[in-house]
């Protein structure tokens, strides 16, 4: 009795031991798949976090790209509606401006100012400048010089009138006419230019003057 007694315990010591075995594995394994599920997430929310970190970083890149291109398309329409209407001279007036022949008379410590035109005539006298001569008077209107040499008239256009200011070739005598007053057409009168400034000055030269280019 006392044999099968103590066997009856020995059996029931047994299987709370094997049912504690069994709990504390269980319990064991619980945690290890409670710390394995905790290490995922935290790898999961990690790779969460790099991806919208870089998904950001590209769309501020994108951001930035795009303002850029704003700005630079925003510059441009600016540049073309702001820009200034300017009309560059042509070639021709260029060349037109720079071969322009000018020449200064110097009287009474006045200077007078002609701009001849592109006749043969006004080149001929234009070349052989300088030149320092005797001014003389002629009728009420006009002063008169002599070149060094005789003036080429061909294609030179006739002097067909004016009023102060013009200056002109008298072929028949050969001489420069400067005009200080009203003044009508004439056989052989050949037109070279006409005044720029000191047109008031004309009336009073007198003696020797001047030709510079």
């Amino acid at each position: 009795m006392i044999k099968k007694s103590l066997t009856l315990v020995l059996v029931i010591s047994i299987c709370f031991s094997i049912s504690a075995c069994g709990t504390g594995n269980s319990s064991q394994s619980e945690q290890s798949n409670q710390i394995e599920t905790g290490t995922i997430m935290n790898e999961t929310e990690s790779a969460m976090d790099e991806t919208l970190a870089t998904d950001a970083a590209e769309e501020s890149v994108s951001s930035t790209d795009n303002t850029e291109i704003f700005k630079e398309n925003l510059k441009e329409n600016v540049e073309e509606k702001i820009e200034p209407n300017i009309e560059v001279p042509s070639k021709e007036l260029k060349n037109k401006e720079e071969t322009a022949m000018q020449i200064n008379v110097r009287a009474n410590g006045n200077t007078i100012v002609f701009e001849l035109n592109d006749s043969q005539a006004a080149k001929d006298l234009y070349k052989q400048l300088p030149l320092s001569v005797q001014v003389e008077n002629f009728s009420k209107n006009e002063k008169i010089f002599y070149p060094s040499a005789s003036l080429d008239v061909s294609n030179t256009p006739l002097a067909s009138g004016g009023g102060a200011g013009v200056i002109a070739y008298y072929a028949p005598w050969g001489d420069v006419v400067m005009y200080y007053g009203n003044f009508g057409s004439a056989s052989g009168l050949y037109q070279l230019g006409r005044i720029v400034s000191g047109s008031e000055y004309i009336k009073d030269m007198s003696g020797t003057i001047s030709l510079t280019k």
